[in-house]
């Protein structure tokens, strides 16, 4: 299945399943992006169309961010969970990546620099 190139960066797991958050939903490939099935319904308020950061930590967590068309926020969803919480956003209007550092912890990089969010 084709999308647009912004729905890149995919994550992959160290099964090499690949997610991606597109068309309002996110979704899992087993056979290297050939077909796609759905793990989850996108947060309120996030179409993931086409625009949006995605992200999962070791744990199978999924981070998302959308960067056009709603406000800045960071959303979190446990594998298997239907709802999505929001995390506190970092003061920036603009979130332009989201990766993880070494021991886990969720970083944001945006308009106004480098944010680290601690585990609970």
């Amino acid at each position: 299945m084709a999308w647009p190139a912004s729905a890149l960066p995919v994550p992959e797991d160290s099964e090499g399943r690949l997610y991606a958050g597109v068309l309002g939903k996110l979704m899992v490939s087993s056979d290297d992006g050939d077909s796609w099935t759905q793990l989850a319904d996108a947060p309120l308020h996030s179409s993931l169309v086409p625009n949006s950061l995605l992200a999962r930590d070791s744990q199978g967590r999924f981070y998302l961010s959308p960067t056009t068309g709603v406000a800045p926020a960071i959303y979190v969803n446990d594998l298997g969970s239907s709802t999505w919480e929001t995390l506190p956003m970092p003061p920036s209007p603009s979130i332009f990546k989201l990766d993880f550092d070494k021991q886990d912890r969720l970083l944001a990089a945006t308009s106004a620099g480098l944010y680290r969010f601690e585990s609970e």
